[in-house]
């Protein structure tokens, strides 16, 4: 799930994207779980992956480097 997540992030096709996508992901997920951050906002950590994707899904639909025509017909 998390590497389908990954490449939405990125963007279809773009490898670079996928790349740029995982170390934004690996460090917010990092930082939602220190103790703090947990102690604040319980189970932040196991939604924060999802709330990016959204979020930059709904910014950029293409993904963070994604080309237009990848996926269109």
């Amino acid at each position: 799930m998390l590497s389908f997540v990954v490449v939405v992030v990125g963007g279809m096709g773009s490898l670079p994207g996928a790349v740029a996508a995982g170390f934004l992901l690996g460090i917010l997920q990092s930082l939602a779980s220190m103790t703090e951050i947990k102690a604040i906002i319980p189970g932040i950590d196991q939604i924060i992956i999802y709330l990016v994707a959204v979020i930059i899904l709904l910014v950029r639909p293409r993904g963070l480097l994604g080309r237009r025509g990848v996926m269109e017909s």
